[in-house]
């Protein structure tokens, strides 16, 4: 299935949209705990960056490879596209 996902545009682009989500979802949960100032256990990779370059170098630590592979899938789709031609 993964071979799947990764050798077609359609599933390079879905990979890239489910990091985006990633990165939303601990941007969001990384401001409720600055706002609140609660504690909780986090990946620790993502503590890592957090205590390195903060709640942005947390985001884009799912948000550059997020780009990237949709990106691929966008230039795979494009080429797909003019091969049809």
């Amino acid at each position: 299935m993964w071979d799947k996902l990764l050798d077609c545009w359609w599933g390079q682009i879905l990979i890239g949209l489910f990091f985006f989500v990633c990165a939303g979802f601990i941007y969001w949960y990384i401001t409720g705990l600055e706002t609140t100032g609660g504690q909780a256990r986090v990946y620790w990779l993502v503590a890592i960056i957090y205590n390195i370059a903060g709640k942005w170098g947390s985001v884009l630590l799912f948000v550059v490879p997020g780009a990237f592979v949709a990106g691929v899938g966008v230039r795979n789709l494009i080429v797909q596209l003019r091969d049809n031609d």
